[in-house]
């Protein structure tokens, strides 16, 4: 555990590669070094079928028979597994922003998850995907918690209208989206980027770095340098709405969906999180509503979504932990 600890830091995360491609093959040395983390949480953690096939995880959050899970899965009729018991479930509140779903199972005495609510991970931690029974994967944080209204098949740039050509010295505007917000700020092709937020853009890469933890709805304040010479500011709310209905941004998300499907299937619900952190572990989309545990195997979130090849999403612990209570409200 201290070397995986040592490679956090050091920022190796080769190790979490999968041995054969596959999205839900950890690998078995990981598996042992990580089995005394993820042992305290097999009997809070739970496996739910609709017609004896797996369609979500859950979490036991009342020792009498309440449990968590991903509520857009949960169609029809399904059943809960703790250890070697079925039980028929109910769903007896939910809370749609943020797909969750309170369940109602006829057993008592069970072991309540604990969440740790002060846990603030960091880009670049190691986590875990413990299972009932198994590890589901392991990953690294990719992005500390955003409102993720977000979609994963649209860039940055998407969401700004614009396409830009980066050299070493200069980021250019190329192209204007004559539907997206720059073109309604004004922004105009040939123009050249020379601050984001008032930091000074001196190549193509800072202008990257300037833009990384930006997202939906964001405000940005562009200023450009344009051919007469003439510096011109201005805001820009980041949206993705404009592409939502065009024809290029369908077959942007089209063609993604595709090649995020040849990993592992995307849930359904896959986005509109009022606030997740994404990580990179590989888990499937019926492995989400289950807890994420770090290194110190302390409970830091609810995997939430699949959201593409590249990311899972997970809703933060002191959060979940506040929805759970809203929940447990909502059903008296």
């Amino acid at each position: 555990m201290e070397r995986l600890k040592e490679m956090e830091i050091e920022g190796d995360v080769q190790i979490l590669g999968l041995e054969d491609g596959s999205t839900n093959k950890p690998d078995q040395d990981l598996i042992e070094v990580v089995k005394p983390l993820t042992a305290p949480f097999s009997q809070s953690v739970v496996r739910l079928y609709s017609q004896g096939e797996p369609v979500a995880m859950g979490v036991v959050v009342d020792q009498d028979g309440l449990v968590v899970s991903k509520a857009s899965e949960l169609a029809g009729s399904f059943t809960v597994e703790i250890g070697n018991t079925q039980y028929d479930a109910d769903v007896i509140a939910t809370d749609e922003p943020n797909d969750l779903a309170l369940i109602r199972i006829a057993a008592k005495n069970l072991t309540p998850i604990q969440w740790d609510e002060t846990a603030t991970p960091s880009v670049g931690s190691f986590v875990v995907t413990p299972g009932a029974s198994q590890v589901l994967g392991f990953g690294t944080l990719s992005h500390q918690a955003i409102p993720q209204r977000l979609s994963p098949y649209f860039s940055i740039l998407n969401m700004l209208g614009l396409k830009v050509e980066r050299t070493k010295s200069v980021t250019q505007i190329k192209e204007v989206d004559e539907q997206g917000p720059a073109h309604q700020a004004g922004v105009e092709p040939g123009e050249i980027i020379i601050a984001v937020n008032g930091s000074p853009i001196s190549n193509g890469a800072s202008f990257a770095m300037s833009l990384r933890n930006s997202t939906q709805g964001s405000v940005v304040t562009l200023s450009r340098l344009r051919p007469n010479g003439e510096i011109i500011h201005s805001k820009i709310r980041m949206s993705d709405d404009h592409l939502e209905s065009s024809d290029a941004g369908q077959r942007t998300r089209e063609i993604l969906r595709v090649v995020s499907e040849m990993a592992s299937p995307v849930s359904d619900r896959s986005r509109d999180f009022p606030l997740v952190f994404l990580h990179d572990t590989p888990i499937n989309a019926s492995d989400c509503g289950g807890p994420l545990i770090d290194l110190d195997g302390r409970a830091i979130g609810l995997n939430i979504a699949r959201m593409d090849r590249a990311n899972t999403a997970a809703i933060p612990a002191r959060f979940v932990a506040k929805m759970i209570e809203d929940l447990i409200a909502q059903s008296r």
